[in-house]
């Protein structure tokens, strides 16, 4: 679940370019919802989503949903009253199978019918993984991630899954180099590629060493948070949001950890990814936040989100007192040993 919910909130990219236009279908089958709940089938645009087909499950969960795209892309598969999406991997002439379950309001998939499709299969059984226990990780399992993606040199479904999962986790760096190389070569006209580009120009301008860009946004009262003013203390500037499962188990940890070293000269400003204000506000006064707090609520499109390239939450990274990014992407026991490192 946390996954999908995560998922939602990315949205979904698509090509422009390099396919012509041609018919697709979606067709499958979602049990555990009553006849006649609705289903859609919808890309991510102008920073909203467009429906581009919708129907009506029948008495046995059976559905279609089908029309003509102009590009290949990853698109979402969204359930009336659900929260949580599939990402559905689409081209002009694809044929996809869908079997789906709901489970107390939890959605899951199984999706076949066009190489992306399976290789996306594949590789989202990996997402909670890289995002969540990735400090739990063995090199093979790592390895044998990379060795599906390379054997898939021109998918976009696997250029997604890179742009999206991997461009975020430091030890992935020289694999997604050498990947986005491979996607430019093979898939020149995919904005997924484009935008897989531009986000490694934008990694390397916040690389570990590297000043850390400024963050100037407004805190619960109005009133400005700017990170160049805490200059002299090491800050931890946490991204987050109140709809982010992982990111509310871990502010207990976060708690403990200011309570510890704050004393010793440990900030922290955590920037919510929220577009709720009451949303945002009533989770710091759920989970006991006493420190700093910003949002300028604009969600994945936060300017501070950009800045520091954040694809997913929980993400944090960890300034010195000169205003130099020392570490980034810690969460548990890894960062309190950074922490401790250097404010002992």
């Amino acid at each position: 679940m946390r996954t999908y919910v995560l998922l939602a909130a990315l949205g979904c990219l698509t090509a422009a370019g390099g396919s012509e236009p041609g018919p697709y279908e979606l067709r499958g089958q979602l049990r555990g919802v009553p006849a006649g709940t609705k289903v859609r089938l919808t890309r991510y645009q102008n920073q909203r989503h467009v429906a581009l087909d919708s129907a009506a499950v029948d008495a046995s969960g059976q559905f279609v949903l089908q029309g003509r795209l102009a590009e290949a892309g990853m698109y979402a598969f969204e359930v009336q009253g659900l929260k949580s999406v599939t990402r559905v991997p689409l081209a002009p002439g694809a044929h996809v199978r869908y079997d789906g379950t709901v489970d107390k309001l939890r959605l899951s998939a199984k999706l076949s019918g066009s190489p992306d499709a399976e290789l996306w299969q594949r590789c989202s059984a990996d997402i909670p993984f890289l995002l969540f226990e990735q400090h739990k990780a063995t090199n093979g399992r790592l390895q044998q991630l990379q060795r599906l993606l390379r054997a898939h040199p021109d998918s976009y479904a696997g250029a997604y899954f890179v742009r999206h999962f991997l461009t975020m986790q430091e030890s992935q760096q020289p694999f997604v180099d050498s990947m986005a190389a491979e996607y430019q070569r093979r898939l020149p006209d995919l904005a997924l590629v484009r935008e897989l580009t531009e986000r490694r120009g934008k990694r390397q301008a916040t690389a570990v060493h590297d000043l850390a860009p400024d963050i100037r946004l407004p805190d619960p009262s109005g009133q400005p948070v700017v990170l160049s003013s805490l200059r002299g203390k090491y800050v931890l500037v946490d991204f987050w949001a109140s709809w982010c499962g992982p990111c509310r188990e871990e502010n207990p940890a976060l708690v403990k950890l200011y309570q510890q070293y704050h004393p010793k000269g440990l900030e922290i400003l955590s920037v919510s990814l929220d577009e709720s204000k009451d949303k945002w506000e009533k989770a710091i006064r759920t989970d006991g936040l006493p420190w700093l707090h910003a949002s300028d609520l604009k969600g994945w499109q936060s300017e501070a989100g950009q800045a520091y390239n954040v694809t997913a939450v929980p993400y944090c990274v960890l300034v010195d007192p000169e205003g130099r990014i020392v570490a980034k992407d810690l969460r548990g026991g890894a960062l309190a040993r950074k922490v401790a490192g250097l404010l002992k």
